[in-house]
């Protein structure tokens, strides 16, 4: 539990990454602004936008612009009866409920402003929330995280956890093929007991960040479980309510991508699955990256 000192009115950037191994963060700054600038390394837009509560999940990522107004100590802590999440997060998911970091907020005052434009992302992360033309039906794609069993004691035996209704096999057994520099769209959600079991799965994949398009359908939904529709991301808690519709384009790398839960028992209890990026038929060769999670 550091302290970090602040001046009352300036503004400092917070880059906060979710390292634990299972816990999520409902994050809170009480009688102070925070800023979301990015969330997984990626611009959230053209400006950055007030908010009050921040869920990480195990792998995600954020940074926020942090300003306190008076001086005091503040604390950044997790609850876990976060008004915005305690419905939606299954009584079984562990949130972390704690200080993380104290602020001591002294000196003279300055004045300082959020910045009002943020950096473009960068030009491979184009918006595809829009695209008119109809994505090839070999890449769409239907995810489903299981859990079987619940609800569960601790220790052994340990519960089933799956893919797709299987669970992780070998390096080589690819769930899905995706071809360079062509559109994909996957839905992605979680069903069984996993609301009674494990609690929810954070969705991670690797080598891409994906453009959240919908929500359980809906293209103008409000922010679910801290995700926005029209943001990039990398690693999202999937919810028993409905699930997300999710695009990208995979970009010059072509081979193995490791797709999983981010909380590690359940991966390490077969929660993963590979997809394949290969090369295109006209030419897009690409650069082999050996994933080296496998």
């Amino acid at each position: 539990r550091p302290t970090i000192h602040m001046l009352p009115g300036q503004f400092k950037r917070f880059r906060l990454i979710a390292a634990g191994l299972n816990a999520f963060l409902a994050l809170h700054v009480a009688q102070c602004e925070t800023y979301v600038l990015a969330k997984d390394g990626i611009w959230v837009g053209a400006t950055a936008y007030l908010e009050e509560w921040h869920l990480l999940v195990p792998g995600s990522r954020i940074d926020l612009g942090l300003r306190c107004n008076n001086t005091g100590i503040y604390n950044v802590a997790s609850s876990k009866n976060a008004p915005p999440y305690h419905e939606d997060i299954a009584t079984t998911t562990v949130v972390f409920d704690g200080i993380l970091v104290q602020l001591n907020v002294s000196g003279s005052p300055v004045s300082m402003q959020i910045p009002t434009v943020l950096p473009p992302r960068a030009s491979y992360l184009v918006d595809l929330s829009n695209v008119t033309t109809p994505v090839p039906a070999g890449n769409l794609f239907d995810l489903t995280f299981l859990t079987k069993g619940g609800p569960f004691a601790p220790g052994l035996p340990f519960p089933v956890m799956q893919i797709n209704d299987e669970s992780f096999q070998d390096k080589n057994h690819f769930v899905h093929n995706m071809t360079l520099d062509e559109i994909q769209e996957w839905t992605v959600g979680i069903e069984g007991d996993s609301n009674v079991g494990a609690g929810n799965h954070p969705f991670h994949v690797h080598v891409n960040s994906f453009q959240i398009v919908a929500i359980d359908g809906e293209t103008t939904r409000k922010a679910t479980m801290g995700v926005r529709v029209g943001e990039y991301r990398d690693t999202i808690p999937l919810m028993m309510s409905g699930k997300y519709t999710i695009r990208f384009v995979p970009k010059r790398y072509i081979g193995r991508v490791l797709i999983h839960c981010h909380m590690i028992p359940h991966v390490d209890l077969g929660m993963a699955a590979v997809g394949q990026i290969v090369a295109g038929e006209h030419g897009e060769h690409g650069e082999h990256v050996e994933d080296n999670s496998l």
